[in-house]
């Protein structure tokens, strides 16, 4: 209901100029709008729980308008708030969009990573062109999935090679990936964030309200941003994936050097060629990652 005033009798001016003049008189009437102040405050106070009544919750926040014709509380709003347009009261100015887009992108990835397993396999597949996440997840897959086969230490079939050999623990595997994720998300957005703002603008341009936005940016996810993605899956030329792939070719190697080189320190033998070789291998990663550094600075 809205108060207005209703006049009830109009002024008198006295045309004798002997001052009998009498002004308007007025009362006050309830008007029904289909706009309920409550529902405005629940609103500006971002407060989506069921209302007085109700017993579902409000998740959209704004109520949806009851036809293409009809913006409803979106109206209201976008006009007393002085926003210029609908969509700028929903998604921001363009310059406020670019701000979050990057914050959007790295959700969207985290939800797909946490709760996808078939294409969160394919993300890390991605994620890996950034050496610290792949150095992470082939150690991961390594010591704690073990989804990659650890070879046992040799001469024996009972223990299998610890991750101490490469100077790491498995608590430092799991404290290193949240981080090392973010980064890799990051560094994927900094060759993909101008096509993925493409395509979100698209995305939120079709839509001139908030429902089932939840079930919507689901679809995006599996659509839209799956097909992008596509297109950033690292070749030969990664420098991740040349990381990954001799982490995984060089265990063996690593094993039989850390077994021998126990065994020399005990007989004071020579040192094996085998030491060389993984100490270089060791030192190339180191190489790669400093390279790829370099070149996330020089793209800033």
């Amino acid at each position: 209901m809205e108060k207005r005033k209703k006049i009830v009798k109009k002024a008198y001016v006295d045309p004798t100029g002997q001052g009998e003049d009498e002004p308007a008189r007025y009362k006050i009437v309830k008007i029904k709008t289909i706009f309920d102040p409550h529902m405005i405050s629940r609103i500006l106070n971002n407060n989506k729980n069921a209302s007085k009544g109700r017993t579902s919750p409000n998740p959209f926040l704004i109520p949806t308008p009851r036809s293409n014709t009809d913006n409803g509380y979106h109206e209201i709003l976008q006009k007393n708030l002085r926003f210029d347009s609908i969509h700028e009261m929903l998604w921001g100015t363009s310059e406020e969009k670019n701000d979050y887009t990057i914050l959007i992108f790295i959700s969207l990835i985290n939800d797909l990573l946490n709760t996808e397993e078939d294409f969160s396999k394919e993300i890390k597949e991605i994620l890996v062109d950034y050496i610290p996440f792949a150095k992470n997840q082939t150690f991961f897959e390594m010591f704690i999935t073990q989804e990659i086969e650890i070879p046992y230490l040799p001469n024996q079939k009972i223990y299998k090679l610890p991750p101490y050999f490469y100077g790491i623990t498995e608590d430092s595997i799991f404290e290193d990936q949240p981080l090392v994720r973010f980064e890799a998300i990051v560094y994927l957005y900094s060759k993909c964030g101008q096509e993925f703002e493409g395509i979100f603008n698209e995305f939120v341009d079709e839509r001139s309200n908030l429902k089932n936005l939840n079930r919507d940016l689901r679809d995006f996810a599996h659509n839209s941003l799956k097909e992008m993605l596509n297109g950033y899956k690292p070749n030969e030329n990664s420098l991740g994936m040349r990381v990954r792939n001799l982490l995984r070719s060089d265990w063996k190697a690593q094993a039989d050097l850390e077994f021998q080189k126990t065994k020399r320190n005990q007989s004071n033998n020579t040192v094996n060629i085998k030491e060389y070789l993984v100490e270089s291998s060791l030192q190339y990663i180191k190489s790669l990652e400093y390279i790829q550094q370099k070149m996330i600075e020089n793209n800033k």
